[in-house]
């Protein structure tokens, strides 16, 4: 008798590969039983009008150059601020990401500049924000990023452009005239260590611009890796200076990441025969209307801020959505 041993990459893959057909198959199952219809024609107009109207009731936007979603100034992101405890809650969300506040002081007030590059649930992307600070409702001292930072207003004082790169290849590009600026592509699978986001940031004059450049150097940045001129700042973000948050271990983000992998898996058999995002979003709505609402929460699930307890304590403070 002849024994086959298969490499275990293999074994990934194909274990992979059969969860994603069970799932199909459980997801066709309750689609009989609960009598919905199969896939119906639909045509192009109709679908690009139903992919915009969805994309706008979850506040999203996509671009269409770059192949990427983003969110809309009204999206609750823009609303609930950062403290720490969103990013060691993150992991338990299936978020996995590599992080580096910068905190710095500029006339009077303490500011915080954060940036993150991950896996969202099932898609690869990143984020970076402005922040400031009136006080610590934490009331932690020792550590200038552990307090809480309310978003800044949007404002044309400020400009960010970042370009994220997974393992070397450019993924996307994005520029935006704000403060807060993200971008997601579903289906794309990453670990937080593959990719890299070049930065710019555009300031309104030099004297915050040097601020934030101690705070880069405080951080661990070396002089040679920070490029100024006049306003503007750039740098590569690709391996955290700064320390990651204690929920991120060897166990919570393998169990994440498994599902994470497992989710991209689906999206792409799903959709392996359509041609853009537009095609893709309608084949997963009508074969698994719960999927598609899975993958309509683009980025931060409203759900990793609102149901946890502590931090809708604080935050009822600062919004009527959490009261």
């Amino acid at each position: 008798m002849v024994t086959i041993h298969l490499p275990s990459a293999i074994l990934s893959i194909l274990t992979v590969l059969i969860i994603v057909l069970l799932r199909i198959y459980i997801i066709h199952c309750l689609q009989i039983l609960n009598g919905e219809s199969p896939p119906v024609y639909m045509h192009k107009n109709a679908k690009k009008k139903m992919f915009y109207k969805d994309l706008e009731e979850h506040h999203l936007l996509f671009h269409k150059k770059g192949h990427f979603f983003y969110s809309h100034p009204s999206h609750w992101q823009f609303l609930y601020g950062h403290c720490p405890l969103y990013d060691d809650v993150a992991p338990f969300y299936d978020i996995i990401l590599d992080q580096e506040p910068i905190p710095f002081e500029y006339n009077g007030k303490k500011w915080l500049i954060q940036l993150w590059k991950g896996q969202y649930g099932l898609s690869t992307g990143f984020e970076i924000g402005i922040f400031l600070s009136k006080e610590s409702i934490l009331h932690v001292k020792d550590n200038p990023y552990d307090c809480f930072y309310e978003h800044m207003k949007e404002s044309s004082d400020f400009q960010i452009q970042a370009t994220l790169y997974r393992n070397g290849n450019k993924l996307f590009y994005f520029h935006k005239i704000g403060t807060y600026i993200n971008g997601y592509r579903p289906g794309v699978f990453s670990y937080p260590d593959e990719l890299s986001l070049t930065t710019t940031l555009t300031f309104p004059n030099q004297s915050i611009a040097k601020a934030f450049i101690k705070g880069l150097l405080r951080a661990g940045y070396q002089p040679s890796e920070i490029h100024a001129l006049e306003t503007k700042v750039t740098f590569i973000f690709h391996r955290p200076y700064t320390t990651k948050p204690f929920t991120l271990t060897s166990l919570t983000t393998y169990l994440a990441q498994k599902n994470n992998e497992e989710l991209c898996a689906l999206f792409l058999y799903i959709t392996a025969r359509d041609k853009n995002y537009m095609e893709a979003f309608y084949t997963i709505k009508k074969v698994s209307p719960e999927f598609y609402q899975e993958l309509l929460q683009i980025g931060r699930k409203k759900s990793l801020y609102s149901n946890d307890k502590t931090l809708k304590e604080h935050l009822s403070n600062y919004s009527k959505d959490f009261k």
